[in-house]
């Protein structure tokens, strides 16, 4: 009864397998980082005003605003 708190052999992670989890972990984060910069770069340089002359007809709203 002495020993309950020890894990069997075989149980959880070895060191190595710590690692590996630890690395992917660690990965994944920079990947979704990577994605958040790419589309904030998209949003923020896809404009037309920022592709186009604002005094062109592409760019001017048609729409009026409810007041």
């Amino acid at each position: 009864m002495a020993n309950m708190n020890k894990k069997s052999p075989g149980q959880g992670k070895t060191k190595k397998q710590y690692e590996n989890s630890a690395k992917t972990t660690f990965y994944g984060w920079c990947g979704v980082i990577f994605m958040v910069i790419i589309l904030f770069l998209f949003t923020l340089l896809g404009g037309c005003a920022t592709t186009h002359d604002v005094s062109k007809e592409c760019c001017k709203s048609k729409t009026i605003s409810a007041e």
